[in-house]
């Protein structure tokens, strides 16, 4: 990926992680404690970090570091489908 793209990629994945209404929820009535902002910060980076390992990511690894890190990290489930949702193929 060269740089221009994986800037926009960067970009894309900020906003569906910025507009997921879970999140917007989740940060707002602080389920992750009062570090929730930054532990979604975390979550876009880890995410990331995801695809910048050099190796092709199917949809049933993103939904699961989703669910694990909702779970996890911000003290939340994702019975809503939104998983799925912001993990599309």
């Amino acid at each position: 990926m060269q740089q221009g793209e994986k800037t926009q990629f960067e970009k894309g994945v900020h906003y569906i992680i910025g507009t997921w209404t879970l999140v917007e929820l989740a940060i707002s009535h602080g389920f992750g404690g009062r570090q929730t902002a930054r532990k979604v910060e975390l979550m876009e980076s880890d995410l990331l970090q995801l695809f910048y390992k050099g190796k092709n990511v199917g949809v049933d690894e993103i939904e699961d570091f989703l669910y694990a890190f909702l779970e996890e990290k911000l003290n939340t489930s994702a019975e809503d489908g939104s998983v799925e949702e912001v993990s599309p193929p």
